[in-house]
């Protein structure tokens, strides 16, 4: 009985993410893509590189950064003639334009990057149980994190050491980090690959991003901070295991180690010099391990999966392993469920290690207070 529920639960789901699949790529991307090819080779074409799209048998074949794609010979005057009219066809032109720069530049020929083959790596009935079971194992983890969590004081208003509010050092990091990030978007916009921004490490950058430009006060950026602590094996993973087969704009693949390197360095700036916003929880409060953990499991198998297998892209490995994976193999994700939960913990806990706990902030804010309260003794004595 359970089998055939499951393997009824199984079909449905196919039937659905194949539908919405070929919806997706045959009435947008394709067509998305196909005039970008058309008016890209038109371009060519004046230039005198290689000759424009070619009218063969009712079909407009033209080539793009994923290769060369047959159109109907129709989308030449399409492509070539943007008129929009109405609201409808103009939001219906922006909605293309996204999709277009977001997945259709994708090269599914390169190992790894997603495709056909990479979506049937493993059977999809595996695929929907695999996601079943990882959804109920994050959601757990992140309700029993909430019954052990104690959440953390907001931290006083009092003022900080310009080095830690204002200082040269935090304004640095803040500025590479943001030039970094923006060269990432702009690579990712140009080879049309943006939904490759919603990978673990780029959504780091703009946390980073955040908190070092967060004023003091307030209990979101401590939630954050606390966290993404728990998430910085991502990093440390893409040095050692580099996945840069797909990278070949220039200073692409600079690019990419300089905002791993960035993601490192920023936390070890916060946790020493970051200010009040910025404690962790003591080393035996597990609450904050599971409930990252659990985040972690849902935004990949509850938000990730679903658009890889919309998209075909294979977002941070969630369709086929990596080529660098240590891992690579069938299991691979049954392992990471696995070797996530160890990774999730040892980052929180041993980049804590580095910072400053709640109850020291404490004892030093009452010991500023006191020593403010003598100088003003002082002051009223001498006076």
């Amino acid at each position: 009985m359970l089998s055939a529920l499951v393997n009824d639960y199984y079909l449905t789901c196919i039937e659905s993410a194949t539908a919405v699949r070929q919806l997706f790529w045959n009435t947008v991307v394709k067509e998305s893509r196909c005039a970008a090819a058309v008016v890209a080779s038109l371009h060519r074409d004046e230039e005198g590189d290689y000759a424009g799209p070619r009218d063969v048998d009712g079909l407009l074949v033209a080539q793009d950064l994923g290769g060369v794609v047959a159109c109907p010979s129709s989308l030449e005057k399409k492509a070539v003639t943007p008129a929009m009219s109405t609201r409808e066809e103009q939001l219906g032109g922006l909605l293309h334009a996204l999709l277009n720069y977001s997945v259709s530049g994708i090269n599914f020929s390169l190992p790894g990057n997603g495709g056909p083959d990479c979506l049937h790596y493993i059977s999809g009935s595996r695929r929907v149980l695999e996601d079943f079971m990882a959804i109920v194992i994050s959601l757990s983890s992140i309700a029993l994190g909430v019954l052990r969590h104690r959440a953390p004081k907001r931290p006083d208003a009092i003022p900080l050491p310009l080095e830690e509010s204002h200082g040269a050092l935090r304004m640095s990091l803040l500025v590479a980090m943001i030039i970094v990030y923006t060269f990432e978007a702009g690579y990712k916009l140009a080879t049309r690959q943006m939904i490759f921004l919603l990978n673990p490490c780029h959504q780091l950058c703009v946390i980073q991003i955040v908190l070092l430009a967060w004023p003091a006060g307030g209990s979101v950026p401590t939630y954050l901070y606390r966290l993404h602590l728990f998430y910085l094996h991502g990093p440390i993973n893409a040095c050692l295991f580099p996945v840069t087969n797909t990278l070949f704009l220039p200073g692409e693949v600079s690019t990419y180690w300089l905002e791993h390197a960035l993601l490192l360095l920023t936390p070890l700036y916060l946790l020493r010099r970051g200010g009040a916003n910025f404690t962790v929880e003591a080393f035996g409060d597990l609450s904050w391990a599971l409930m990252a953990y659990g985040a972690w499991g849902v935004y990949h198998f509850g938000f990730m999966e679903p658009l890889s297998v919309t998209s075909l892209a294979n977002l941070n490995s969630m369709l086929c392993p990596a080529i660098s994976d240590p891992f690579y193999g069938p299991n691979w994700r049954l392992w990471g469920l696995g070797h996530q939960f160890l990774l999730t913990l040892a980052s929180g806990k041993l980049f804590g290690l580095l910072g400053t706990r709640e109850e020291q902030k404490e004892a030093l804010q009452e010991l500023h207070i006191n020593q403010g309260s003598q100088d003003n003794s002082m002051k009223r004595k001498e006076s």
